[in-house]
């Protein structure tokens, strides 16, 4: 017992570590939303802006993760991602399943085979963040909540991403064409079905690394310690945050035509002011709920695990 106790300690001190980075690299992004990324676009490319976005949301990424996950955990979790969006990625570029058929432009930077490193982070990152808040709104926020809706917490994982992708794709693909599409479709040129693509494709990732961890939650409870509040509003505040940008990336957004690969002619103006609601009534309203539901009644303030050890002393 008293090896556990040390090994146990260990592990606590070895996470504060880098849990302490997290509200400072938080506060760093504010900052670059508020302002630093409408300077860097003066002078950098699409893809360096977004490289500079998805530098400082990967050290976030690390920081944050490995407060509360093993090392082993946060690698099952970034391969997976990585392998199975990169996957289905090329798979779509070469036969048009699952997201349709499109490609990448120059303007979305290097990449592997047919996808930008670029998205490869975007998927690990955001879909890190958005796989949290799912967490916070299921209230699965201790180690023994693991082994509770292993397979509906992916569903709900996946579709808090997916918002994120309806939000941003009309900027990107229509207006910056960073992609195009062989066949533009409904949401100002992006097919309906490149949603239901983001859903499989985001779902698959966050299954295996829900049933990963779901293996691992007797020994994580006994021997780690359970984050409090402020750990887990922080990627709440930060899915927040990104959900600001894009808001203030379209209020600066000059009105112009665009003319889509059909042949199909939009304004920009119309697309930004789309976005904008789109993204208010989606990534903002999700915010609020997660933060109803750690802030909302006594019973989401203290982690299940927190609740039982009380219980358990009376």
């Amino acid at each position: 017992m008293a090896s556990t106790a040390v090994q146990g300690g260990n592990l606590v001190a070895e996470r504060s570590r880098f849990g302490w980075l997290s509200w400072p690299l938080l506060a760093i992004y504010v900052l670059w939303i508020a302002a630093l990324k409408s300077v860097a676009a003066r002078s950098l490319s699409i893809a360096g802006v977004q490289l500079s976005d998805q530098l400082l949301l990967a050290a976030f990424f690390v920081s944050h993760a490995l407060a509360y996950y093993s090392g082993a955990e946060v690698a099952v979790y970034a391969l997976s991602s990585a392998f199975i969006a990169n996957l289905f990625e090329n798979l779509s570029v070469t036969y048009g399943f699952p997201f349709g058929y499109y490609y990448h432009t120059a303007l979305a930077g290097p990449r592997l085979f047919h996808v930008p490193y670029i998205v490869t982070m975007i998927y690990i990152t955001v879909g890190y963040l958005s796989c949290m808040v799912a967490q916070v709104l299921l209230g699965r926020r201790d180690y023994s909540s693991w082994r509770r809706m292993v397979y509906l917490a992916p569903l709900i994982a996946a579709f808090v991403f997916t918002s994120w992708d309806l939000c941003i794709d009309p900027i990107y693909g229509t207006i910056y064409r960073a992609y195009i599409y062989r066949d533009p479709g409904v949401w100002f040129g992006t097919p309906g079905g490149n949603y239901f693509g983001w859903l499989l494709t985001t779902y698959l990732f966050y299954l295996l690394f829900s049933v990963f961890v779901s293996r691992h939650a007797g020994a994580a409870g006994k021997a780690r310690r359970e984050p409090g509040r402020s750990y887990w509003l922080q990627p709440v505040l930060l899915y927040l945050v990104i959900a600001v940008g894009v808001v203030l990336t379209n209020i600066r957004g000059a009105s112009a035509d665009v003319t889509v690969s059909s042949g199909k002619v939009w304004n920009t103006g119309d697309i930004y002011g789309a976005s904008t609601l789109v993204t208010i009534f989606t990534m903002v309203f999700i915010s609020l709920l997660a933060l109803a539901s750690l802030y909302g009644n006594r019973d989401a303030r203290e982690p299940e695990g927190a609740r039982y050890r009380a219980i358990q002393k009376g």
